[in-house]
């Protein structure tokens, strides 16, 4: 009789410890699983910011090009490819926007892009020399402002629940 409870408590015993097992392994594989969607969510953001930023730098170039090829020769040849170059950047920094928009709820990321998007597209909109460095250093800080919240966000710590910080 003894050996048969010594050898009942040995197996109630090992199928607790099983149980108790898988309820641990489980707990962790979820947080892994947990901590590995919101680390794709932080590349998948850092990839849309990325994006997002060296559209705006190559839009302002092709703005400043335009202005260029504007006071050299408005009717010029240049100045039309110019033009519908400036087109294509302005395109692609909407569309680098809206990989923004679709990776983060944070609206106020969201109107900074606008801003760097309106600040852009009046680069060459500039009559003179002053007002196309005013045009150009405003479009700056409206990047800058940007990068600075986009970064802000790539760089927040993930918690231990898996959850960005």
């Amino acid at each position: 009789m003894v050996t048969v409870l010594a050898a009942l408590i040995a197996v109630l015993g090992t199928l607790f410890g099983s149980v108790v097992t898988l309820y641990f392994q489980r707990k962790a594989t979820d947080r892994a699983a947990v901590f590995a969607s919101a680390e794709r969510l932080r590349q998948d953001r850092l990839h849309a910011y990325n994006t997002f930023a060296t559209a705006a730098i190559r839009c302002r170039q092709s703005e400043m090009d335009r202005w260029n090829r504007w006071r050299e020769d408005s009717a010029g040849e240049p100045h039309r490819a110019a033009r519908m170059e400036s087109y294509r950047a302005r395109d692609a920094l909407r569309e680098a926007l809206l990989q923004v928009k679709l990776v983060t709820r944070d609206a106020e990321l969201h109107n900074l892009g606008a801003v760097v998007i309106e600040h852009m597209v009046k680069v060459h909109d500039a009559q003179d020399m002053d007002a196309f460095v005013l045009r150009k250093a405003e479009s700056s800080t409206a990047l800058d402002g940007f990068i600075e919240r986009a970064g802000a966000d790539v760089q927040a710590r993930i918690a231990p629940d898996g959850t960005l910080g």
